[in-house]
């Protein structure tokens, strides 16, 4: 039997990146919980037996409210519910692990006790958090909005794609912007059409190929 060490991480800093933005300033919980349901039953043969579904995920992220400043925690939930978009969080400012997942966007409550500074908290469906290195290759998650054309952006969420090098769409290098390590924004280029494999390349490689319908 293998005596395993630990080492803990105190939570003490942090980067939370929901799309294209960097929440960090705002949140003061990021909490990713599952929940099981377990099921009993005493079988014919007189044992009892037990059998556990699938885990569902959720993140609880709980914040201060600011609805003055543009673009803040509060105003990009209530703005973007019910978008499924990739999410990073990184503890202790690169010394610890770094977790990726798919976040729906739910809204906080808005509002609080008088004479308190307002804090809230907004519990999304997420994918099961996957643990993750910093030199993983990057992955594709989603690539919209759909049915754009040659000269328009495109908006390719996932993970990794800090220090991208290129992205390819129908093989033909494109114009890009990265907009935090899970979005990019990308011109699609001229000659790309129909079914495009979309590929971003970074220095820790290339991610599987995404297709996308050019018109």
């Amino acid at each position: 039997m293998a005596t395993i060490a630990v080492a803990p991480r105190l939570l003490r800093n942090y980067t939370i990146e929901i799309g294209a933005n960097a929440y960090q300033a705002a949140t003061e919980t990021v909490l990713f919980t599952p929940a099981t349901s377990i099921q009993t039953w005493t079988g014919g043969d007189a044992v009892t037996h037990q059998d556990a579904t699938p885990s569902t995920w959720q993140c609880t992220a709980g914040y201060m409210q600011d609805w003055l400043t543009a673009g803040s925690l509060g105003q990009f939930l209530l703005e973007n519910e019910g978008q499924v978009l990739a999410a990073v969080f990184r503890p202790t400012a690169g010394d610890g692990p770094t977790f990726t997942s798919t976040l729906t966007i739910v809204p906080g409550s808005i509002g609080g006790n008088n004479g308190t500074w307002p804090t809230t908290s907004a519990v999304m469906p997420c994918t099961k958090p996957v643990l993750v290195t910093e030199t993983a290759a990057p992955a594709i998650t989603s690539i919209t909005p759909a049915g754009q054309s040659v000269g328009e952006v495109i908006i390719v969420q996932g993970f990794g794609f800090t220090g991208a090098t290129s992205v390819t769409v129908d093989a033909i290098a494109a114009n890009f912007v990265v907009q935090s390590s899970t979005s990019l924004a990308v011109v699609i280029p001229a000659g790309a059409a129909g079914a495009a494999d979309v590929i971003v390349t970074t220095p820790n490689g290339a991610s599987p190929a995404v297709s996308y319908t050019v018109v």
